[in-house]
Protein backbone atom coordinates (compact mmCIF):
# COMPACT_ATOMS: atom_id res chain seq x y z
CA UNK A 1 0.00 0.00 0.00
CA UNK A 2 2.97 2.26 -0.38
CA UNK A 3 3.13 2.55 -4.13
CA UNK A 4 4.55 5.45 -5.31
CA UNK A 5 4.25 4.35 -9.52
CA UNK A 6 1.89 2.75 -11.30
CA UNK A 7 3.05 -0.45 -11.53
CA UNK A 8 4.62 -1.15 -14.47
CA UNK A 9 4.48 -5.09 -14.15
CA UNK A 10 0.49 -5.15 -14.72
CA UNK A 11 1.44 -4.47 -17.96
CA UNK A 12 2.33 -8.49 -18.48
CA UNK A 13 -1.24 -9.35 -18.03
CA UNK A 14 -2.68 -6.58 -20.49
CA UNK A 15 -4.43 -9.49 -22.70
CA UNK A 16 -6.11 -11.34 -19.48
CA UNK A 17 -6.29 -8.52 -16.78
CA UNK A 18 -10.19 -7.20 -16.14
CA UNK A 19 -9.67 -5.92 -12.61
CA UNK A 20 -7.22 -3.57 -11.35
CA UNK A 21 -7.66 -2.20 -7.43
CA UNK A 22 -4.71 0.60 -6.30
CA UNK A 23 -6.78 1.91 -3.22
CA UNK A 24 -5.07 3.38 -0.91
CA UNK A 25 -1.59 4.34 -2.19
CA UNK A 26 0.27 7.21 -3.11
CA UNK A 27 0.17 6.92 -7.02
CA UNK A 28 0.41 10.24 -8.25
CA UNK A 29 0.29 9.46 -12.03
CA UNK A 30 -0.88 6.99 -14.82
CA UNK A 31 0.82 6.50 -17.62
CA UNK A 32 -0.32 7.22 -20.92
CA UNK A 33 0.48 3.39 -21.86
CA UNK A 34 -2.27 2.59 -19.44
CA UNK A 35 -4.61 2.36 -23.10
CA UNK A 36 -2.68 -1.40 -24.03
CA UNK A 37 -4.93 -3.08 -20.81
CA UNK A 38 -7.42 -2.96 -23.06
CA UNK A 39 -9.12 -5.53 -21.29
CA UNK A 40 -9.58 -3.62 -18.36
CA UNK A 41 -13.24 -3.55 -16.89
CA UNK A 42 -12.89 -2.22 -13.59
CA UNK A 43 -9.88 0.34 -12.06
CA UNK A 44 -9.87 1.24 -8.21
CA UNK A 45 -7.55 4.27 -7.43
CA UNK A 46 -9.52 5.55 -4.33
CA UNK A 47 -7.07 7.66 -1.84
CA UNK A 48 -4.13 8.51 -3.77
CA UNK A 49 -2.47 11.36 -4.90
CA UNK A 50 -3.71 11.78 -8.52
CA UNK A 51 -3.86 15.03 -9.88
CA UNK A 52 -5.14 14.49 -13.39
CA UNK A 53 -5.93 11.34 -15.63
CA UNK A 54 -4.62 11.04 -18.92
CA UNK A 55 -7.27 10.88 -22.09
CA UNK A 56 -5.76 7.97 -22.77
CA UNK A 57 -7.38 5.87 -20.34
CA UNK A 58 -10.29 6.61 -21.56
CA UNK A 59 -9.29 4.55 -25.07
CA UNK A 60 -9.95 1.56 -23.06
CA UNK A 61 -13.65 0.50 -24.25
CA UNK A 62 -13.58 -1.90 -22.38
CA UNK A 63 -14.16 -0.21 -18.84
CA UNK A 64 -17.08 -0.35 -17.00
CA UNK A 65 -16.12 0.58 -13.41
CA UNK A 66 -13.66 3.74 -11.86
CA UNK A 67 -12.88 5.11 -8.84
CA UNK A 68 -11.20 8.05 -8.17
CA UNK A 69 -12.38 9.25 -5.37
CA UNK A 70 -10.25 11.25 -2.44
CA UNK A 71 -7.75 12.06 -4.91
CA UNK A 72 -6.07 15.67 -5.76
CA UNK A 73 -8.30 15.67 -9.56
CA UNK A 74 -8.82 19.18 -10.87
CA UNK A 75 -11.24 17.76 -13.79
CA UNK A 76 -11.44 15.21 -16.38
CA UNK A 77 -10.29 15.40 -19.95
CA UNK A 78 -13.03 15.96 -22.96
CA UNK A 79 -11.84 12.10 -23.86
CA UNK A 80 -14.15 10.21 -21.16
CA UNK A 81 -17.00 10.57 -24.10
CA UNK A 82 -15.44 7.45 -25.38
CA UNK A 83 -16.14 5.72 -22.43
CA UNK A 84 -19.27 3.98 -23.81
CA UNK A 85 -19.59 0.87 -21.70
CA UNK A 86 -18.84 2.62 -18.61
CA UNK A 87 -21.65 2.41 -15.92
CA UNK A 88 -20.21 3.54 -12.83
CA UNK A 89 -18.23 6.72 -11.95
CA UNK A 90 -16.88 7.65 -8.67
CA UNK A 91 -15.52 11.16 -8.34
CA UNK A 92 -16.06 11.92 -4.15
CA UNK A 93 -14.10 13.99 -2.69
CA UNK A 94 -11.76 15.89 -5.62
CA UNK A 95 -11.35 19.24 -6.39
CA UNK A 96 -13.40 19.44 -9.59
CA UNK A 97 -15.15 22.98 -10.25
CA UNK A 98 -17.04 21.17 -13.20
CA UNK A 99 -17.32 18.21 -15.13
CA UNK A 100 -16.64 18.38 -18.63
CA UNK A 101 -19.93 18.60 -21.23
CA UNK A 102 -19.04 15.07 -22.72
CA UNK A 103 -19.89 13.04 -19.82
CA UNK A 104 -23.18 13.24 -21.39
CA UNK A 105 -22.06 10.99 -23.48
CA UNK A 106 -21.92 8.29 -21.13
CA UNK A 107 -24.80 6.65 -22.24
CA UNK A 108 -24.97 3.40 -20.00
CA UNK A 109 -24.07 5.24 -17.07
CA UNK A 110 -25.85 4.34 -14.44
CA UNK A 111 -24.12 5.86 -11.21
CA UNK A 112 -22.83 8.97 -10.84
CA UNK A 113 -20.97 10.40 -7.61
CA UNK A 114 -19.44 13.78 -7.32
CA UNK A 115 -19.63 14.12 -3.74
CA UNK A 116 -17.45 16.82 -1.80
CA UNK A 117 -15.64 18.04 -5.35
CA UNK A 118 -16.25 21.92 -4.91
CA UNK A 119 -19.02 21.53 -8.13
CA UNK A 120 -20.34 24.80 -8.99
CA UNK A 121 -22.54 22.99 -11.73
CA UNK A 122 -24.09 20.06 -13.01
CA UNK A 123 -23.67 19.81 -16.98
CA UNK A 124 -26.65 21.61 -19.00
CA UNK A 125 -27.91 19.01 -20.92
CA UNK A 126 -28.45 15.94 -19.03
CA UNK A 127 -30.54 14.06 -21.69
CA UNK A 128 -27.34 11.81 -22.72
CA UNK A 129 -27.38 10.17 -19.16
CA UNK A 130 -31.15 9.05 -19.09
CA UNK A 131 -29.76 5.66 -17.82
CA UNK A 132 -28.62 7.17 -14.32
CA UNK A 133 -30.35 5.21 -11.23
CA UNK A 134 -28.35 7.08 -8.56
CA UNK A 135 -26.66 10.45 -8.69
CA UNK A 136 -25.01 11.75 -5.57
CA UNK A 137 -23.32 15.30 -5.49
CA UNK A 138 -23.56 16.23 -1.69
CA UNK A 139 -21.03 18.70 0.03
CA UNK A 140 -21.05 20.59 -3.03
CA UNK A 141 -21.99 24.98 -3.57
CA UNK A 142 -24.13 24.15 -6.17
CA UNK A 143 -26.72 26.67 -6.26
CA UNK A 144 -29.23 25.67 -9.18
CA UNK A 145 -30.19 22.10 -10.82
CA UNK A 146 -30.44 22.36 -14.77
CA UNK A 147 -34.39 21.89 -16.21
CA UNK A 148 -32.63 18.87 -18.09
CA UNK A 149 -32.98 17.08 -14.80
CA UNK A 150 -36.04 15.77 -16.29
CA UNK A 151 -34.73 13.33 -18.28
CA UNK A 152 -33.53 11.41 -15.56
CA UNK A 153 -36.19 9.06 -16.34
CA UNK A 154 -34.46 5.84 -14.51
CA UNK A 155 -33.64 7.88 -11.81
CA UNK A 156 -34.23 6.15 -8.29
CA UNK A 157 -31.68 8.08 -5.64
CA UNK A 158 -30.81 12.25 -5.78
CA UNK A 159 -28.79 13.21 -3.39
CA UNK A 160 -27.93 17.15 -3.14
CA UNK A 161 -27.63 17.26 0.64
CA UNK A 162 -25.04 19.98 1.70
CA UNK A 163 -25.31 22.35 -0.91
CA UNK A 164 -26.89 26.02 -1.66
CA UNK A 165 -29.74 25.30 -3.61
CA UNK A 166 -32.53 28.04 -3.18
CA UNK A 167 -35.05 27.00 -5.04
CA UNK A 168 -36.05 23.57 -7.46
CA UNK A 169 -37.03 23.61 -11.31
CA UNK A 170 -40.47 22.87 -11.55
CA UNK A 171 -39.11 19.99 -14.27
CA UNK A 172 -38.36 17.71 -11.56
CA UNK A 173 -41.86 16.37 -11.12
CA UNK A 174 -40.27 14.38 -14.22
CA UNK A 175 -38.27 12.47 -12.11
CA UNK A 176 -41.00 9.83 -12.04
CA UNK A 177 -38.90 6.28 -11.18
CA UNK A 178 -37.25 8.76 -7.96
CA UNK A 179 -37.50 6.71 -4.70
CA UNK A 180 -35.02 8.95 -2.45
CA UNK A 181 -34.61 12.49 -2.44
CA UNK A 182 -31.56 13.70 -0.51
CA UNK A 183 -31.99 18.12 0.18
CA UNK A 184 -30.82 18.50 3.63
CA UNK A 185 -28.75 21.03 4.45
CA UNK A 186 -29.84 23.58 1.61
CA UNK A 187 -31.47 27.32 1.13
CA UNK A 188 -34.49 26.22 0.16
CA UNK A 189 -37.64 28.38 1.25
CA UNK A 190 -40.36 26.72 -0.99
CA UNK A 191 -40.60 23.39 -3.23
CA UNK A 192 -42.25 23.31 -6.69
CA UNK A 193 -45.85 21.93 -6.52
CA UNK A 194 -44.57 19.32 -9.38
CA UNK A 195 -42.75 17.39 -6.37
CA UNK A 196 -46.21 15.75 -5.86
CA UNK A 197 -45.75 14.17 -8.98
CA UNK A 198 -43.53 12.03 -7.80
CA UNK A 199 -45.70 9.11 -7.38
CA UNK A 200 -42.68 6.35 -6.17
CA UNK A 201 -41.07 8.42 -3.67
CA UNK A 202 -40.20 6.77 -0.66
CA UNK A 203 -37.84 9.05 1.37
CA UNK A 204 -38.23 12.87 1.31
CA UNK A 205 -35.38 15.01 3.55
CA UNK A 206 -35.29 18.64 3.47
CA UNK A 207 -34.00 18.75 6.77
CA UNK A 208 -32.46 22.10 7.75
CA UNK A 209 -33.89 24.04 5.13
CA UNK A 210 -35.40 27.41 5.36
CA UNK A 211 -38.75 26.21 4.45
CA UNK A 212 -41.98 28.56 4.97
CA UNK A 213 -44.37 26.59 3.65
CA UNK A 214 -45.51 22.94 1.72
CA UNK A 215 -47.03 22.44 -1.51
CA UNK A 216 -50.04 21.59 -2.40
CA UNK A 217 -50.78 18.37 -3.86
CA UNK A 218 -48.42 16.06 -1.34
CA UNK A 219 -51.27 13.65 -0.94
CA UNK A 220 -50.21 12.38 -4.63
CA UNK A 221 -46.90 10.99 -2.87
CA UNK A 222 -48.76 7.62 -2.63
CA UNK A 223 -45.33 5.66 -2.16
CA UNK A 224 -44.02 8.00 1.11
CA UNK A 225 -42.81 6.07 3.89
CA UNK A 226 -40.19 8.81 5.66
CA UNK A 227 -40.85 13.05 5.87
CA UNK A 228 -38.09 14.53 7.16
CA UNK A 229 -38.55 18.22 7.60
CA UNK A 230 -36.69 18.93 10.60
CA UNK A 231 -35.44 22.59 10.98
CA UNK A 232 -37.05 24.24 8.69
CA UNK A 233 -39.29 27.85 9.57
CA UNK A 234 -43.15 25.91 8.96
CA UNK A 235 -45.86 27.35 10.90
CA UNK A 236 -48.03 24.46 9.56
CA UNK A 237 -48.44 21.09 7.71
CA UNK A 238 -51.26 20.94 5.09
CA UNK A 239 -53.82 18.64 5.51
CA UNK A 240 -52.69 16.65 2.16
CA UNK A 241 -49.86 15.22 4.48
CA UNK A 242 -52.14 13.66 6.55
CA UNK A 243 -53.94 12.12 2.57
CA UNK A 244 -50.33 10.25 2.40
CA UNK A 245 -51.29 6.53 4.11
CA UNK A 246 -47.86 4.88 3.32
CA UNK A 247 -45.86 7.49 5.47
CA UNK A 248 -44.37 5.65 8.55
CA UNK A 249 -42.19 8.65 9.87
CA UNK A 250 -42.64 12.49 10.12
CA UNK A 251 -40.10 14.32 11.60
CA UNK A 252 -41.12 18.27 11.59
CA UNK A 253 -39.53 19.13 14.91
CA UNK A 254 -37.13 22.38 15.37
CA UNK A 255 -40.22 24.32 13.36
CA UNK A 256 -43.00 27.22 14.30
CA UNK A 257 -45.86 24.67 14.26
CA UNK A 258 -48.91 26.24 15.88
CA UNK A 259 -51.19 24.11 14.92
CA UNK A 260 -51.34 20.25 12.90
CA UNK A 261 -53.89 19.03 10.68
CA UNK A 262 -57.13 16.51 11.90
CA UNK A 263 -55.88 15.03 8.55
CA UNK A 264 -53.06 12.95 10.60
CA UNK A 265 -55.14 11.24 12.61
CA UNK A 266 -55.73 8.52 9.46
CA UNK A 267 -51.98 7.75 9.08
CA UNK A 268 -52.75 4.21 10.19
CA UNK A 269 -49.33 2.98 9.15
CA UNK A 270 -47.56 5.73 11.15
CA UNK A 271 -44.77 4.41 13.41
CA UNK A 272 -42.85 7.98 15.16
CA UNK A 273 -44.17 11.23 14.71
CA UNK A 274 -41.77 13.89 15.81
CA UNK A 275 -42.97 17.14 17.29
CA UNK A 276 -40.48 18.53 19.85
CA UNK A 277 -39.26 22.58 19.55
CA UNK A 278 -42.59 24.04 17.90
CA UNK A 279 -45.02 26.09 19.53
CA UNK A 280 -47.62 23.40 19.55
CA UNK A 281 -50.22 23.89 22.62
CA UNK A 282 -52.70 21.54 21.49
CA UNK A 283 -52.93 18.27 19.11
CA UNK A 284 -56.00 17.41 17.48
CA UNK A 285 -58.33 15.09 18.61
CA UNK A 286 -58.03 12.41 16.17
Amino acid sequence: RNLRYFPEDVFRYRRSLHTLQLDGNQIFDIPRNVSRLSKLEKLSMSENELERVPAELFHISALRELDFSHNSLQGLPDAIKGCKNLTTLELSSNTMPSLPESITGLRNLTHLCVNDTTLHHLPINLEGLSRLVVLEARENPLKFLPQSISKLTNLKRLDLGGNDLEELPDSIGGLRSLEELWLDGNDLVQLPAQIGQLSNLKIMDITENRLERLPDGLEDLKSLTDLLLTQNNLEELPEGVGAISSLQLIKVDVNHLESLPDSLGGLQELKELVLTDNMLETLPIS
